[in-house]
């Protein structure tokens, strides 16, 4: 007698296919309503407006500049817009927020605030092809901001000075600008190479108001004077360079008073002029002959406006009263002599005096 098979169920091998295409199509349900949701909130204009809000929570200026299309250049840089938006709105930007303020036919208008501050403004737009689950992509055109450019600099220095806008940007040939800058008590000298040169430098549409620092060739910070942008640069004077032009102007002025009342000849003022001007013949062909018999002395010597304009050129104003006792009277004299000298062979010579 056969055995009759026992026959296998199949209801579990079913039940085990009919759970797995269950989760398959669960997974999938979920993966595509995730993908669903993350397009949904990437397409809501507000989100995409809160975005940039957080950028300014994040003070990340460079991303937002470049959404304004700011372009920097040389001396307006990042820093610089940078620099002038907190002067213009602080230094606290967890408060910001984003906010609808108008609509533009189809599309929205929205700003962020920092209270009643607008920071910027843009406009959230759709475009392209539809995505899969049937959103366009958000666009964010910004609005340009002002940023007025207002401030200008010029600065005049000795020839071959470095010169630094805001610390640490080179000036270049690109900003010097032709100059007849010239100091007058040099005009006199016959040889044009011989008289102290000057550059000028020049940069406009500054963004904040620019700091400048000069230095000489040989590495030394300048001495800067002016005001309203326009300053003029020369080197400091050194306590050894003080008490020289003290002494020197002191010792030819007195010569050259003492020359003018015929105590003594040209012979005796010539060793302390520049032979090479127009100043050294005006000088010798000048001679009071008028005195009578009389003795000098003279005091309140001051001394003031010590300018040094480079290693062979400086100038001094001294003052001092002179007396000419001619026996029966004395005659004083207020003298007030701006000096020039420059250096020739090792030594100091006057060229140029202003009275």
């Amino acid at each position: 007698m056969k055995t009759r098979l026992k026959q296998k169920s199949i209801f579990a091998p079913v039940l085990i296919i009919i759970f797995s295409v269950l989760i398959i199509a669960s997974v999938c349900l979920w993966v595509y309503l995730y993908g669903f949701l993350e397009a949904y909130e990437k397409n809501v204009p507000i989100n995409t407006a809160n975005k940039i809000a957080e950028l300014y929570k994040q003070e990340n200026f460079s991303e937002i500049f470049s959404m304004q299309g700011i372009t920097p250049d040389k001396f307006n840089t990042i820093s610089e817009y940078e620099k002038f938006f907190r002067e213009k709105y602080g230094d606290d930007f967890s408060d910001v927020r984003a906010a609808k303020i108008a609509k533009s036919g189809e599309d929205e208008v929205y700003a962020v605030l920092l209270g009643n501050e607008k920071l910027c403004e843009f406009l959230v737009t759709e475009e392209g092809t539809e995505d899969k689950y049937g959103f366009k992509a958000r666009n964010t055109e910004m609005k340009p901001m002002d940023y007025p450019k207002e401030y200008s600099v010029s600065v005049t220095v000795p020839k071959g000075a470095k010169v630094y806008l805001n610390d640490d940007v080179l000036l270049s040939d690109k900003e010097k600008k032709t100059t007849d800058h010239a100091i007058k008590g040099y005009d006199e000298l016959y040889d044009e190479a011989l008289k102290p040169s000057f550059e000028y430098y020049e940069v406009k549409n500054l963004l904040n108001k620019p700091s400048i620092k000069v230095f000489s060739e040989n590495g030394e910070e300048m001495k800067l004077s002016g005001d309203n942008g326009e300053f003029y640069a020369l080197p400091e004077v050194s306590p050894e360079m003080e008490s020289l032009a003290k002494s020197l102007s002191e010792e030819v002025a007195v010569k050259y008073a003492l020359y003018g009342i015929t105590d003594i000849k040209f012979a005796e003022l010539s060793p302390y002029l520049f032979p090479e001007c127009e100043y050294y013949k005006t000088v010798k062909g000048f001679y009071n002959d008028w005195y009578a018999e009389h003795t000098f002395s003279y005091d309140e010597v001051s001394h003031s406006d010590i300018k040094v304009y480079d290693d062979t050129h400086f100038s001094v104003r001294i003052k001092f009263v002179y007396h000419i006792n001619i026996g029966w009277k004395i005659v004083d004299y207020n003298v007030d002599y701006n000096m020039f000298f420059i250096k020739s062979n090792g030594r100091w010579l006057l060229c140029g005096m202003e009275l």
